[in-house]
């Protein structure tokens, strides 16, 4: 068990950025920071994900316009690919392993295949000139759909690419405006957080939105109109992944052309948390269990802390202040322990939580 962490390299020989891989077990570094072997790209990496399962692959990505899949047995290059715009997220296809979707700045969802060793299988505009700032998969028993797919958030809301049975990736747009930062999927509660930025004007502030996802009756999809918005965005040059399995699957076909007829996958609203009144950095919020209730851990801008809040009571719980902004969260749990794993752009923080009863 593993942490992976993404650094600005450190070696006065080599510039560029690179991983740092932390055990859970002793939380000591199994590799050095200034190592040439862990340089994998030559601008900020905005995305790392562990493939499931026990391939040991590393997926990074990021401004450079590269994808690299690294050992992290071997720290040795597997396979690259270029990509058309920089990338601002991606997710693992656990059911169909060799699958993996990446997220550009343009909008494009691109379907890469471990088989397919030269380019992208295919090519879907998820939205057009926004970037797919944030994206998780969800499989039938995390999400209670019967069907799998891929969650995909936005500048313009949230989408939900459900992966058919035909091998048709059909988009739905869901119920949640705004400008997503954030989403993650917690499955032994088939709860959805996602998490929105408070817009430039006015005196809002961040939401963090759980929901259960759902479906309705069938309906007649539209090709998504273009969208006027664009964001900008200040990025921090680091991420946090955490080596565990997941689960999902795979598909070919682009339907932003066609009117579809079909399912259409909505959300029903749980409960929404408040948070700070500004987002410069693009944060990531999480969703996890403890001790059989469900918490939202989500970083405060403006009180510099991660703040903990409690499906069950509807509250925030507790702050945990922190040196700098929160741009990346983990929950896991190893030894019968639960922790909790907060990342800025200067250093990692980790809590193990306490018992609640």
């Amino acid at each position: 068990n593993l942490f992976i962490i993404s650094h600005t390299q450190v070696n006065n020989l080599f510039s560029g950025y690179g991983v740092m891989k932390l055990s859970s077990m002793d939380f000591s570094l199994l590799s050095d920071p200034s190592a040439s072997s862990l340089l994998l790209h030559k601008k900020p990496i905005r995305t790392i994900n562990c493939a499931p399962g026990s391939r040991g692959l590393l997926l990074t990505a990021g401004a450079d316009k590269v994808v690299k899949l690294t050992s992290i047995i071997s720290d040795s290059l597997v396979v690259s690919y270029s990509t058309p715009a920089p990338v601002w997220s991606s997710c693992w296809n656990s059911q169909l392993d060799h699958y993996f979707y990446v997220g550009l700045q343009t909008g494009m969802l691109m379907v890469m295949d471990l088989r397919n060793t030269s380019q992208c299988v295919l090519e879907l505009e998820a939205a057009r000139g926004c970037p797919l700032v944030a994206m998780e998969f969800a499989t039938q028993s995390e999400s209670g759909l019967p069907f799998s797919g891929v969650l995909v958030g936005t500048p313009d809301g949230c989408q939900f690419w459900e992966l058919a049975a035909s091998d048709l990736l059909k988009p739905h747009i869901l119920p949640l405006p705004g400008s997503c930062s954030s989403m993650c999927v917690e499955p032994s509660s088939c709860h959805w957080l996602a998490t929105f930025r408070p817009p430039a004007s006015g005196s809002s502030a961040v939401r963090h939105v759980v929901v259960r996802p759902a479906t309705e009756s069938p309906i007649t999809f539209s090709p998504m109109a273009e969208s006027n918005q664009t964001m900008q965005v200040s990025n921090s040059n680091v991420t946090l992944d955490y080596q565990q399995s997941t689960t999902s699957v795979s598909v070919n076909i682009d339907p932003s052309t066609t009117a579809v007829h079909h399912r259409n996958v909505t959300v029903q609203p749980v409960e929404t948390f408040y948070g700070a009144h500004s987002m410069k950095l693009v944060s990531r919020s999480r969703i996890y269990p403890l001790d059989g209730a469900t918490l939202v851990a989500a970083g405060n801008e403006t009180r510099q802390s991660v703040d903990i809040y409690s499906l069950s009571r509807g509250q925030r719980v507790q702050s945990l202040a922190i040196p700098n902004t929160a741009v990346d969260l983990a929950s896991v749990r190893f030894d019968d322990s639960y922790y909790l794993a907060s990342l800025t752009d200067s250093s990692l923080e980790i809590y193990k939580n306490k018992k609640t009863r």
